[in-house]
């Protein structure tokens, strides 16, 4: 096994795993994001997933999978936020004696941002429905 690259489960708590947690990260921040140092850690072989030398094409499909079914909920919650806020703020904001929201152009703006919103909501579920028929399945060596 030593030097090929190699897909495996470590328990946390195993003798040289330290876990540091990065607290300082510009954006989302819901994330657990940490670093992990492995010094003179041993795998056991039942911890090992897959075959040696082939650890991309194991752990790869399922990361980038859920990363990008993960990213875009995120990005969906991201623009509600950004609806809602703009709305509040132009609810408040007067121009002219009138609350902006009362523009006709503010109003519309406030209206396609809502209207993308829900296209996006619409298209995350989708692809969430379709990602539940049809389960990931396991990479196979062809």
């Amino acid at each position: 096994m030593e030097g090929k690259p190699l897909a495996c489960i470590i328990r946390s708590n195993a003798p040289g795993v330290k876990i540091t947690r990065l607290e300082d990260l510009l954006g989302f921040r819901a994330a657990y994001v940490s670093r992990v140092e492995f010094n003179d850690c041993e795998i056991r072989q039942e911890d090992v997933i897959g075959k040696p030398g082939l650890a991309l094409a194991y752990v790869a499909p399922y990361g980038l999978h859920y990363g990008r079914m993960s990213t875009a909920w995120s990005s969906a919650g991201l623009l509600r936020a950004c609806v809602e806020t703009s709305a509040a703020y132009a609810s408040q904001r007067r121009a002219f004696d009138l609350p902006i929201i009362d523009h006709g152009m503010i109003r519309q703006i406030i209206t396609d941002m809502g209207v993308d919103l829900e296209a996006a909501q619409l298209l995350c579920l989708s692809a969430s429905m379709a990602d539940d028929a049809i389960p990931l399945k396991p990479w196979k060596k062809p």
